[in-house]
């Protein structure tokens, strides 16, 4: 499946689902095509609804959340 692309930057999504089959946990990134050109900062979000970037490399949970 070829990598979603928007606005100089390609779109990741993974799930997991429960034991009962419905989706409880989701990732979600946005990462710079060019980094430095078409954007510099990585995005991440998760189930807990809070944005967070990264300008050193790909975002994750500890990353600082967006204000």
């Amino acid at each position: 499946m070829p990598v979603p692309v928007k606005a100089g930057y390609h779109f990741s999504y993974t799930s997991e689902a429960g034991a009962d089959g419905q989706r409880t946990k989701y990732i979600l990134a946005a990462d710079p095509i060019t980094p430095g050109t078409s954007g510099v900062r990585y995005f991440f979000t998760d189930e807990s609804g809070v944005i967070r970037y990264s300008i050193a490399g790909a975002a994750d949970v500890n990353s600082e959340p967006l204000m």
